[in-house]
């Protein structure tokens, strides 16, 4: 999983939520099966951000993680995730996070 992917999730939340709302509104069939499709497709993607994220072992590093990417609409900051999770400095987080992505993309290649 390399970043990219990660920073992917809350805009593929919303093509999701924005195919089901054009599905409501009595499409034909062939269009209608293209966008259930292209749903299948990315709620797989977003399954796997969400696994990717669920496995990490250490708590605070999942925390980081959840908070930087799954927690709302908005990207959150360095400094509010810092805060969530007990720290002040809002370099704590940013470096957790840059280690573990290191040592994910090492260990993927």
């Amino acid at each position: 999983m390399i970043q990219h992917e990660l920073e992917q999730y809350r805009s593929l939340v919303a093509e999701i939520v924005e195919l089901n709302y054009l599905l409501k509104q009595g499409l034909n069939e062939k269009k209608a099966g293209n966008i259930k499709a292209r749903i299948q497709e990315l709620s797989e993607r977003v399954k796997s951000i969400e696994d990717f994220i669920n496995a990490i072992q250490d708590s605070k590093v999942r925390r980081i993680f959840f908070y930087r990417y799954m927690y709302s609409q908005r990207k959150t900051s360095w400094q509010d995730i810092a805060f969530r999770i007990g720290e002040h400095d809002e370099s704590y987080p940013r470096r957790i996070h840059k280690h573990y992505m290191k040592v994910v993309e090492t260990t993927e290649l």
